[in-house]
């Protein structure tokens, strides 16, 4: 199997030819096509394949989210296998045929946020929902800010030059955390992830809030807010 140093294709995984190509972590890989194989085209066999390159191109979206890899670290002892962890976990929750069925971006459920909802527009997105409030363990006097991250799944592309599916990774902006006033916070996407964004008719969010300290350390993490 050999490396791909210089990746000029985007993230790719699955077969062309007589090559396979596979990504461990956020490294691509390639290799021969064994020559016995033959994919099966059962409903089956079908899933696991797409099953297989849309938790791999999921997970590796939600490895590259920073905060979220630091969460998804305390929950394995060898810090190498964080991607693996994820890939795993989002498996059994994500579903290719059914993206209503959420995602898995923490390791942990988290608080519950109510009554939410999702307006997308050509360069943004608005996030509503109910209060927060204290019900939810959140402590005003040690957590200050509360910050949205998470992926958009995209299909029904506008162009055929675009893949049938992406996954765009985002990261909003530090909010000041009120507990008494329901959420209304605007996600702007930054290039090139809102020109993908753009290429695309549906759009899936999965997303979820993280409070921070006045030191913008976690504390908290929401459960994984869909629309």
């Amino acid at each position: 199997m050999a490396r791909i140093k210089n990746q000029i294709l985007g993230d790719v995984s699955g077969s062309l030819g007589h090559v396979v190509y596979k990504i461990i972590g956020n490294t691509p890989y390639v290799a021969k096509r064994p020559n016995s194989f033959i994919p099966g085209t059962d409903p089956a066999s079908v899933f696991r394949r797409d099953q297989g390159a849309f938790i791999g191109k999921l997970s590796s979206k939600i490895y590259s989210i920073g905060i979220i890899k630091k969460l998804w670290s305390y929950s394995v002892k060898n810090q190498s296998r964080i991607y693996q962890k994820i890939w795993s976990e989002n498996y059994h929750t994500a579903n290719c045929n059914d993206l209503d069925s959420g995602a898995k971006l923490t390791p942990d459920l988290g608080f519950n946020v109510t009554n939410t909802s999702f307006l997308f527009d050509e360069r943004s997105f608005l996030l509503k929902s109910d209060p927060l409030t204290e019900l939810n363990g959140i402590n005003p006097a040690i957590e200050k800010f509360i910050l949205p991250v998470g992926v958009i799944v995209l299909k029904d592309t506008k162009s055929a030059a675009a893949p049938p599916l992406e996954i765009i990774a985002f990261t909003g902006k530090n909010e000041i955390l009120d507990l008494k006033t329901p959420l209304n916070i605007n996600i702007t996407l930054l290039p090139p992830e809102y020109i993908k964004y753009n290429l695309y008719r549906f759009r899936k969010c999965y997303l979820i809030l993280i409070t921070l300290d006045a030191n913008e350390n976690s504390i908290h993490t929401s459960n994984c807010l869909c629309g």
